[in-house]
């Protein structure tokens, strides 16, 4: 068994010889009236059902994307049985939540709006609330068919695709800058790649492009 997964290994650092973890992209496609909308949307927290909780009450832009709390707190107080994953390079995601449940960042959006220990609201109560509001020409102006479930959803992801953090000193070394990063962070990489680990964690989030148990190549 060790030796199965030390050969998988090797075969994964062979296929991944020009570089196992790519560099984040220094722009993507955005369209920027969804962006702009979809921010609003994000720092907002009548899209819950109390008016107290926002996607960016457990999604902290100023906290690395999260809430830094073993389990996220809801409506009402209540807490959840989970942690937040960062928001930030979520779009490079194959997939998003923890298990992967919803394939896109669109799909994503439903799950802590309707979640009773989150947000806590449906999407037909969400969009009679905001119809009236600020929201209603602004959705008429992009969206042919205004608030719907759909373009909520729409907007919210746009905005997070935007949220990416390219051009760190690793990007650079990454894109051929070689005094970028210290000699001591070349050597960690280096042996990141030599001890396997790159197995699991590559591409351009350094993992989140892959199914893996936990274990599966602990002790080899």
């Amino acid at each position: 068994m060790k030796f199965f997964f030390k050969l998988v290994i090797f075969f994964s650092i062979y296929l991944y010889s020009n570089e196992p973890i790519k560099p984040i992209p220094l722009e993507i496609n955005l369209d920027i009236n969804k962006v702009n909308l979809g921010k609003e949307l994000f720092f907002d927290t009548s899209l819950s059902r109390t008016n107290t909780i926002s996607c960016h009450s457990c999604h902290n832009l100023e906290q690395g994307g999260v809430d830094n709390l073993q389990f996220s707190i809801g409506v009402d107080g209540k807490i959840g049985n989970i942690n937040t994953p960062t928001i930030f390079n979520s779009t490079f995601n194959f997939v998003q939540f923890w298990n992967g449940r919803a394939k896109n960042l669109k799909e994503q959006v439903h799950g802590p709006i309707t979640n009773p220990v989150e947000m806590d609201i449906s999407f037909e109560e969400l969009i009679e609330k905001i119809r009236t509001t600020k929201y209603e020409n602004k959705f008429k102006e992009i969206y042919q068919d205004g608030i719907t479930k759909d373009n909520i959803s729409d907007a919210i992801a746009e905005y997070e695709k935007s949220l990416i953090t390219p051009n760190s000193p690793f990007d650079k070394y990454l894109r051929g800058d070689k005094n970028a990063i210290s000699n001591k962070a070349k050597n960690g990489y280096k042996l990141f790649k030599e001890q396997g680990c790159i197995a699991c964690h590559h591409g351009v989030n350094v993992g989140g492009n892959l199914y893996s148990k936990f274990g599966t190549l602990i002790d080899i």
